[in-house]
């Protein structure tokens, strides 16, 4: 039997799938055409099916290479490789945050050739900007969270998550 992550990622995927087509058909031909709202819709597709299904793969294929290529060294001193350890989960999730806002910058700026409606009006990002995006809006709240959770001492990874939900 499939393990509970299995599970549900399978069933997100299938709601995905199924769902997201719909709320674009209805957007783009229902009754209340609304070329703002359909591209939209469509730029959130768009960066779902490049970040998540891409970029998702991509990570699950590399996943092993990669933390054995960035493993502390074996006789490494433990608090030397925690350390090394949560640098290497701040700088893949920096790494990752700039990736994801550079494919929404590009929905973004293909709002007019795509879709035929200005990027003023149906837009995904604050900017059409990478680096106004990164720099100004979106990595620079993130990051100092992620290199915050390298000077937490002691504090398991489920508890440091538990800091960026909203009560």
């Amino acid at each position: 039997m499939p393990r509970l992550p299995q599970i549900v990622i399978a069933l997100a995927l299938a709601w995905s799938c199924v769902f997201l087509p719909l709320v674009w058909a209805n957007q783009s031909f229902g009754a209340d055409k609304d070329p703002t709202g359909s591209a939209i819709i469509g730029m959130g597709i768009g960066l779902a099916l490049v970040w998540v299904v891409l970029g998702g793969g991509v990570q699950l294929l590399l996943r092993r290479k990669l933390l054995r290529a960035t493993a502390p060294a074996g006789d490494s001193d433990p608090a030397a490789a925690k350390t090394w350890i949560a640098t290497r989960f701040a700088l893949s999730a920096t790494a990752m945050v700039l990736v994801e806002e550079a494919i929404a910058t590009t929905m973004t700026n293909l709002a007019e050739p795509v879709w035929g409606v200005s990027p003023k009006k149906a837009f995904i990002t604050a900017s059409t900007n990478y680096l106004e995006v990164v720099l100004l809006h979106s990595v620079v709240v993130f990051v100092p969270m992620f290199f915050a959770y390298i000077r937490i001492p002691a504090v398991d990874p489920l508890s440091n998550s538990l800091l960026l939900i909203d009560p």
